[in-house]
């Protein structure tokens, strides 16, 4: 099985910025957290990661502005960084393929990263990222094993291949797992697709580890809230052991839960993407202290924004902080199946007329018009053809590749 140290880390205190833009939730009374500061592990965990340009953007994405610059100014802002690097371990959901080829070209190069991007996030102070979601496979098998190989060169472990991660603190240890309940019908056997079977692992996990943390591709897009069938599985993986559940796909934040002794963190929103959503531009960067010895789990957020200009990331401001934290706290409110997929299509609805409009606005900015014109109107196609398939099931826009 893989294993990372994270002996490059400091445990220092969280610095003042920090401490003065973040909301600490903690799992039992002070007077019952008794462990001491070397049996902690804080990890810093971030949302979508998605270092390319997706179509909607492709020729001014977040690839073609930083790729030059060795993504330099992406990340500036020194607390945000703080908030990554002060961690013993830091995560995020690496929401792109990969391609180094250049020039970029529309067909090839959409929602890829490149292996300045991996660098850049290594130098953020990242330690693993997170692969097991439906973009990671755009480019293909050859795409995925470039994609290993270049975060093998920047000492960046991939979750959600393969065995779990495990990482080793004061002769404890934490395991790390992915899946994705997204599905992808070309490539179902590649990356950790979940299954209930998958509750056993994390029970074994359990019993072996002093804490199990699992990632999770699932909900919809855009959605604000989970799914009755999401709260259902977040809570099944703590009652198999998990002590942390950490939730992606959404693009926007979702409220976090404490179920038992754990934390269910349903959407971690975006963290970097070339989005022109409002809701989609805030975040927050968590750092989840897990007490190794007496069990406690606590976590603190930076709220964070993405600039809808340039998409560099910097700590919200007074009021929009304040909006991110309230999210945060708020109850879980599940909505029932019927109603989550009618809220799933009005999303999509308010979505796409909001790409036209995007697409309108920048015509003249896309690299390669036509390309991106084919694209535009082969996706318009689909919708029109399976429109009434989607509206039953929101899953079926996945199998439309």
């Amino acid at each position: 099985m893989e294993s990372a140290s994270t002996g490059r880390r400091s445990s220092a205190t969280p610095s003042s910025s920090l401490a003065s833009w973040s909301t600490t939730c903690t799992g039992r009374p002070p007077a019952h957290r008794e462990a001491t500061v070397a049996q902690t592990l804080r990890i810093a965990a971030v949302g979508d990661l998605m270092l390319g340009d997706q179509p909607t953007c492709f020729g001014f994405g977040v690839r073609s502005r930083y790729s030059t610059s060795h993504y330099e100014g992406l990340v500036a802002d020194p607390a945000v960084r703080d908030a990554i690097r002060e961690a013993d371990v830091a995560i995020g959901n690496l929401e792109c393929a990969y391609n180094n080829d250049t020039p970029m070209a529309f067909d090839t190069h959409w929602h890829c990263t490149d292996e300045g991007a991996l660098e850049y996030l290594a130098g953020l102070g990242f330690d693993a990222l997170v692969v097991a979601n439906n973009h990671v496979l755009e480019r293909g098998a050859k795409g995925l094993e470039d994609l290993k190989g270049a975060m093998t060169r920047h000492h960046i472990e991939p979750i959600g291949l393969g065995d779990p991660l495990r990482i080793e603190r004061h002769g404890k240890t934490v395991a790390f797992v992915a899946y994705t309940a997204v599905p992808d019908p070309k490539n179902p056997d590649v990356l950790g697709v979940w299954h209930d079977a998958a509750l056993d692992l994390v029970r074994d996990l359990a019993a072996e580890t002093e804490a199990v943390v699992v990632c999770m591709h699932w909900g919809n897009e855009l959605v604000e809230c989970p799914s009755t069938r999401q709260v259902e599985l977040g809570r099944a993986l703590v009652d198999a052991g998990a002590r942390l559940v950490l939730g992606a796909h959404p693009h926007v934040l979702h409220p976090v839960e404490r179920y038992k002794d754990a934390l269910i963190a349903y959407s971690l929103g975006n963290f970097v993407f070339d989005s022109f959503v409002p809701d989609t531009l805030r975040s927050a960067v968590f750092s989840f202290e897990l007490d190794l010895g007496a069990g406690d789990i606590n976590y603190e957020a930076l709220p964070v924004v993405t600039s809808p200009r340039d998409f560099h990331v910097e700590r919200a401001d007074p009021a929009t902080a304040d909006a991110i934290l309230k999210r945060l706290q708020a109850p879980i409110d599940p909505l029932p199946e019927d109603e989550y997929r009618a809220r799933v299509w009005r999303q999509r609805r308010v979505y796409r007329k909001a790409v036209l409009r995007h697409f309108a606005h920048n015509i003249l900015h896309y690299k390669n018009r036509c390309a991106m014109t084919r694209w535009a109107v082969r996706r318009a196609a689909l919708i029109f053809r399976h429109g009434k398939r989607e509206r039953e099931n929101p899953d079926e826009v996945y199998r439309w590749r």
